[in-house]
Order: structure tokens, then sequence, then C-alpha cells
């Protein structure tokens, strides 16, 4: 069916099925979540949410099943241990999380591999710098 929104231009099926798919960011600071729900409200990302702890970040990926998962590194619980939790808990369904760190060194890169992340990106965000890095996603399944 032809989009009826002047704003929202035609898109293939693949980029609506991830822009539907919905955005989960775990960040303690809330302002910093919501800059990022902004930029990816910018982008045409209908279902962003923010959440300030792991704990919260596990249920929320339970109960809302995200096409993609933002984790600072700098959360107070671990964030490598949540990224490891939440690919226990996708099980065989294919999940995206990208980093967000105050700095992107070897080690870090590293670690933040082995734990289950995709990609990361350096705080704070810049629209550029995120444009970046969704355009380089994979295509999601359909």
């Amino acid at each position: 069916m032809p989009s009826t929104d002047p704003r929202r231009p035609e898109l293939p099926n693949d980029i609506l099925t991830e822009l539907n798919a919905g955005v989960l960011i775990a960040v303690e600071d809330r302002l910093v979540g919501r800059q990022l729900a902004r930029m990816l409200t910018k982008k045409g990302y209908e279902d962003v949410r923010a959440v300030s702890s792991a704990a919260r970040a596990l249920v929320a990926d339970h109960d809302y099943a995200p096409g993609i998962i933002f984790v600072d590194l700098d959360l107070s619980e671990d964030a490598y241990d949540l990224a490891r939790a939440l690919n226990l808990q996708a099980g065989q369904d294919p999940i995206r999380l990208i980093a967000l760190t105050p700095a992107i060194d070897h080690s870090t890169r590293e670690r933040a591999r082995r734990a289950g992340f995709e990609r990361w990106l350096v705080t704070p965000v810049v629209q550029d710098e995120l444009d970046d890095l969704l355009a380089a996603l994979p295509t999601p399944p359909v």
C-alpha cells in the first residue's frame, strides 16, 4: 500500500521491518537516553524505549523484543554481563547489540566483541556517526 504520509517516503519492506522492530536503549543517564531516542526517531525508528538498569533492560527485552539494543558500557552493573544475558535470553534469535562507550581502545573493542556486541558508538553520540552505524548494519531477516 502506498505511503500517505508525505514526510515518509516509500521504503523497501526490509527497511520498514527494521524501523518497526523497535529499539531499546540501556543507559543510566536519562538525558543521554532521551537524546539517542530523539536521534533514532528522526531516522524513522517508531518505537524507541530507554531504561536505566540492566535488570530493566532484561525485562524490556523479554517483553518488547526490540530489533536493536544499545547498551552503555558504563552502566553501574556490568554491561558485558548484560550483553551475555541478552544473548542467552535471545536463544537462536539474532540479536543486535550496540555498545555505547566514551572511548574505544583495542581491549574494550575485543571485550565488547566477546560479550556479543556487534558494533559500538563513541559517546556522546553524533548524528553522522549514528547514521553511518545504522547504514552499516546488515539487513535484518524478513
